[in-house]
């Protein structure tokens, strides 16, 4: 083998071997010093961060990504002081959830014009699992207005769902309550006339069972 042969043979090795370093993976032998490695979408524009973030912590957190679609229409139950509301875990354009699901939220408020998804008053609750859920909240016996929004781990919320509405059962029915105060009238003029015979006082009695068992039912 001639010297200008070597040097050629020497001059392809090497240039595999360069060509073998450039292409083999590095971040597995790599390491972040104080610091993060910034994600980004196919606009450029940052969509999460894999390190140390702001606040010292270190941890990956999604900063951007597209809101997630609008949850469909809750079921709004009506009972005794509150409302029951529970939402599916299904989306009103048909999709699937997202991996960056982080909540939903239900949003209560007696006149939709005055829907604000950030206002904390109006969040009665939340689920975190993406399959879905329900919670119970006390309310006052007037009508309600009930909605659903998607929230994802960046912040990001949907658009609202459609609404639901419904009035909560009153803690004390009118009818119970009106046979209560009868009860109690039918008794005061009972006593008020006196009651001397067996009769008299067997009525009596009655109407003071009749009562205590209004009570109880109430109560």
């Amino acid at each position: 083998m001639t010297s200008i042969e070597k040097v050629a043979r020497d001059l392809a090795r090497v240039e595999k071997n360069l060509h073998s370093l450039a292409t083999q993976p590095r971040l597995g032998h790599s390491a972040i010093d104080q610091g993060a490695l910034e994600l980004k979408d196919a606009y450029g524009n940052t969509a999460g961060y894999v390190g140390q973030q702001f606040d010292g912590s270190v941890t990956a957190a999604a900063v951007g990504g597209p809101p997630p679609s609008s949850p469909t229409l809750p079921f709004v139950e009506p009972v005794v002081g509150g409302l029951r509301m529970y939402w599916d875990g299904t989306y009103a354009d048909g999709s699937m959830t997202r991996m960056d699901f982080r909540r939903v939220t239900f949003h209560v408020v007696t006149d939709t014009d005055l829907f604000d998804p950030v206002d904390a008053a109006q969040i009665m609750g939340e689920v975190t699992v993406a399959t879905g859920g329900e919670v119970s909240v006390s309310l006052p016996a007037v009508e309600h207005f009930v909605c659903a929004v998607v929230w994802t781990d960046a912040g990001k919320f949907s658009v609202e769902s459609d609404w639901a509405f419904a009035t909560p059962l009153p803690v004390v029915d009118p009818e119970m309550w009106a046979g209560h105060e009868q009860a109690l009238s039918d008794l005061r003029v009972s006593i008020d006339e006196g009651a001397t015979d067996i009769a008299g006082i067997s009525e009596l009695v009655a109407l003071i069972n009749r009562t205590a068992a209004v009570r109880h039912e109430i109560y």
